[in-house]
């Protein structure tokens, strides 16, 4: 905004900002709004978003694992390392789970019988996702310079 037109609303006793300040958002929230908007287009501001969720979590490559004992009934989590075997959550908890997406002992929540699905495609987005930004960027760059 005009910094004249700005100064003149506030001695007219108007408040002048944004959205976040109007509706009180935390950052948090700022940002949700914001990368929604860009999420749409997937603009630069996007990709670097993505980016930085990329940066920001544990390296790749992800793995599916799979156990089922007396503590931790079939449960399925996604670790850092790579096994055939059927393994043990709790031998695995300090070093290598990224996150655990079925836990039935105890029970958290009922959950339909597609979990090896969802685990999968979590691992394999960690991955994928980086090179999809990379060839986004480059196909944006080949087609400015097809414009030229």
């Amino acid at each position: 905004m005009d910094e004249t037109k700005k100064a003149n609303l506030e001695a007219s006793g108007w408040t002048v900002g944004d959205y976040a300040e109007f509706l009180k958002l935390t950052p948090q929230e700022v940002n949700c709004v914001d990368m929604q908007a860009h999420k749409e287009k997937l603009d630069e501001d996007y990709l670097t978003f993505l980016d930085s969720l990329n940066t920001a979590a544990t390296a790749s490559p992800w793995y599916p694992r799979y156990g089922d004992d007396s503590h931790c009934m079939n449960a399925r989590w996604i670790s850092t390392e790579q096994s055939d075997k059927f393994g043990y959550l709790y031998d695995e908890l300090s070093t290598s789970v990224i996150a655990i997406t079925l836990l039935q002992q105890p029970r958290l929540a009922d959950i339909p019988d597609d979990y090896d699905a969802n685990m999968n495609l979590i691992c394999e987005y960690r991955s994928a996702v980086p090179l999809l930004i990379n060839e986004i960027r480059r196909l944006r760059e080949e087609l400015e310079k097809s414009k030229r």
